[in-house]
């Protein structure tokens, strides 16, 4: 396959990465067409790609694609410089040098006959091999399965449709309209106008240029001639030109997955955030980052779309269960959502096919989803198949009521609808107020340590530190290094941390230590921040060694350049209920709801959400609710899932259930905190079973999972959790009656 030449180890790439070294060398004038030609390259991408992406090997892979593109065109009996394409012409453009390399070129058009190409999309496995994962997550750009685009092709399109893929990419929308098209019924007049109805559309230059030479080879093939679809280099969001005509009968596609957080480019983010509210869809907040910018795509082209047609996309999951989605979801303008769901994930993204049918009048559109199975099947040597399968009804967690003539406001996420009589009676819990997000100490690898010995400095007992073995820096990203190997700091400024990695059902394991300017006050039970003047000696010049790796890796633009505003972002460090004597915390995010109660002086990382309680009895109670499996159940179904479906996001799911205040006077209140100190009890006893008392080293999430099965599997705790189960339903829906 054609992906095979583009292998670190193919001898055609390596041919022509050595052509280009000896030219260089070798010809002054070749130099200064190889400059000449990426300088025009980083203009055309500029707008593309953040400008760190645009390295030389980076060009040199295009340049090679361009020499592979040729040898195809050549195969199929056409030349590049008789396209009569403009974004093929500019992009070829880009490398007026490839003409000298006669060598390479000669091994590559040998290489080319000798391989047996697709039907389809000759360039869909080509495509991630010519750009970086980091430009390719940057950009939101994942290649489709030619199965699964054959597929959704067959359910939606038929020839003669004016159809557009508005993020066309290399062409697997397009190649399979167009194939479908040569192998109907139809007679050669119409095939012909049918390949010209069709449109495709991309911002990426690159994209354009494959799905230019893809739909040439096609058509060459299949002996059609003074037929083509339209192709537009451009921003399908914000078309320069009108090349997305009225009256369409299909928009399908994969738009870029990628959140309006991601976004780098603080003009065009803006313009996607003045977009998602005109389309209103915008939910602001805490969601606003999250929003993903396919449910744009969604939107867009409803006004040019013919009522009762469809748009159908290839989209991230979060559309249909993420909270930050909760207005797109209303699908206002639409009176039918049919999804596709996988029979497993065939994404690194958990992912859904969504299509919407335009409305035709003012039907009240039921809210009833109809989700199709669709089987995904292993193929030996190659990308998935995929077959659909039976038929399920979901339906809205929520429905929030709307304003002025809008009778809908927002959905919750979707739902099987017989699952829906599963989850708790919703209502916020009074504990909502009562709980806080811990403080974010980031970056992580900065802060949090290993004390390796102890000793007494001028009047201080100080520590010698190296980064936490426990905490590994990230693999991707601007903090995936350690900056520093050995410091010295005083002891008081030495900190418990609790974070959610070590926390178990009922149990948190251990506690971290951190290096945090700011020292407790014990009288008044908080953490003061301390300035860098007042800082001792060893803490002053630890933490500007710090500051000065934190300045040097911040991103351009960067809000916070102050790793004190960093960590005590909306004072969720020096919060005095951090330093309750008592007090609660369950995990901000994974895949079951855990709770466990922290005494002494602990404070709470950003990872977990935490509540001071009065009394053992009062964390005891609380404490059992949290690890209820009817909990972790209930907010699965209503709060946004991951790959796997399991949680991902959990935050204050866990409040929106009215789980009143702890009575000491209410006997089932009672019962339930016994029931929770039961627990505290037996799931200690298994931590030490287990040898599970330090969770550390590179095994940590093996070390906790295996602890955590162990708890849950134990019969004393299943039998126990059952009971809690009950209660907590008594006690919910007790509690909604007196409401009433």
């Amino acid at each position: 396959m054609l992906e095979a030449l583009f292998a670190h180890d193919s001898a055609s790439l390596g041919a022509f990465l050595d052509e280009i070294q000896a030219a260089q060398a070798k010809d002054r004038g070749f130099g200064r067409l190889f400059e000449e030609g990426i300088s025009r390259w980083t203009t055309l991408l500029n707008g593309m790609y953040d400008s760190s992406h645009l390295t030389g090997a980076f060009y040199t892979r295009h340049a090679f694609l361009v020499l592979v593109a040729s040898a195809v065109l050549s195969r199929a009996g056409m030349s590049m410089a008789s396209v009569a394409i403009e974004p093929v012409q500019h992009f070829a453009a880009c490398f007026p040098w490839l003409d000298v390399l006669s060598e390479s070129r000669k091994i590559i058009d040998e290489a080319v006959k000798k391989i047996e190409l697709p039907l389809h999309d000759i360039f869909n496995k080509v495509y991630p091999l010519v750009v970086s994962y980091t430009t390719q997550h940057g950009s939101g750009e994942y290649y489709t399965p030619v199965s699964l685009a054959r597929l959704m092709v067959s359910e939606r399109f038929v020839p003669g449709m004016r159809a557009i893929d508005p993020s066309c990419g290399s062409g697997t929308f397009l190649i399979e309209m167009v194939n479908a098209i040569i192998e109907s019924a139809l007679p050669l007049t119409d095939k012909t106008k049918s390949i010209a109805a069709i449109a495709g559309a991309d911002k990426n230059p690159l994209a354009v240029f494959m799905a230019a030479i893809n739909l040439l080879v096609t058509l060459r093939r299949a002996g059609i001639d003074g037929a083509f679809p339209s192709l537009y280099l451009g921003d399908a969001l914000f078309p320069s030109e009108p090349y997305a005509q009225s009256d369409l009968d299909l928009v399908i596609g994969n738009p870029p997955w990628i959140v309006l957080g991601g976004i780098e480019n603080a003009a065009y983010k803006e313009r996607l955030k003045r977009l998602a509210i005109d389309l209103d869809i915008y939910v602001g907040g805490k969601n606003a980052s999250n929003l993903e910018i396919a449910a744009l795509f969604f939107y867009k082209f409803l006004d040019r779309l013919k009522p009762g047609h469809w748009v159908f996309f290839l989209l991230p999951n979060s559309i249909i269960t993420g909270s930050q989605h909760d207005k797109a979801r209303v699908f206002a303008g639409f009176d039918a959502i049919h999804a596709w769901r996988f029979s497993r994930q065939p994404f690194k993204i958990h992912s859904i096919c969504l299509a919407g049918r335009k409305a035709t009048g003012g039907q009240h559109f039921n809210y009833k989803f109809p989700f199709t199975l669709v089987t995904v099947h292993d193929v030996d040597g190659g990308e998935p198949s995929f077959t659909k399968g039976g038929c399920d009804i979901y339906e809205p967690g929520t429905i929030n009521s709307g304003s002025g003539n809008k009778p809908v406001g927002a959905i919750g996420r979707l739902i099987p609808a017989d699952q829906k009589k599963r989850i708790l009676p919703r209502g916020k819990s009074p504990y909502a107020a009562l709980f806080y997000k811990g403080a974010q100490i980031f970056p992580r690898t900065m802060f949090f340590v290993d004390i390796t010995s102890r000793f007494n400095g001028n009047a201080d007992e100080c520590a010698v530190i190296k980064p936490s073995k426990l905490v590994q820096p990230k693999k991707l990203g601007r903090w995936n290094f350690l900056p520093y190997e050995e410091g010295k700091v005083e002891m008081k400024y030495i900190h418990k941390i609790a974070k959610s990695t070590f926390l178990v059902p009922f149990q948190l394991v251990q506690c971290l230590d951190a290096f945090l300017p700011c020292t407790f006050d014990a009288n008044a039970r908080r953490l003061d921040l301390v300035p860098d003047s007042l800082l001792l000696p060893a803490g002053a010049a630890h933490m500007g060694l710090l500051q000065s790796a934190f300045s040097r890796n911040l991103k351009p633009g960067a809000a916070h350049t102050s790793l004190r505003e960093i960590i005590n972002y909306q004072n969720c460090l020096v919060n005095p209920r951090q330093m309750a004597p008592l007090k609660v915390a369950y995990n901000g995010g994974g895949s079951i709801v855990k709770g466990a109660l922290i005494e002494g002086n602990v404070i709470v990382d950003y990872s977990m959400f935490y509540c001071p309680v009065s009394s053992l009895e009062e964390g005891h109670y609380l404490v059992a609710y949290l690890n209820a499996p009817i909990l972790t159940e209930s907010v699965k179904l209503v709060g946004s899932t991951g790959f796997h479906g399991s949680l991902r996001n959990i935050v204050k799911h866990p409040l929106d259930f009215p789980w009143p205040i702890y009575d000491p006077d209410d006997p089932v209140h009672v019962e339930v905190a016994r029931l929770g100190h039961k627990l505290d009890a037996a799931t200690r006893s298994i931590t030490v079973e287990n040898h599970s008392t330090r969770i550390g080293g590179d095994d940590d999430e093996k070390t906790r999972m295996k602890l955590q099965h162990s708890i849950l599997g134990d019969a004393r705790v299943k039998t126990t959790l059952d009971d809690i189960d009950m209660l907590v339903r008594q006690v919910i829906e007790a509690s909604q009656k007196e409401k009433r």
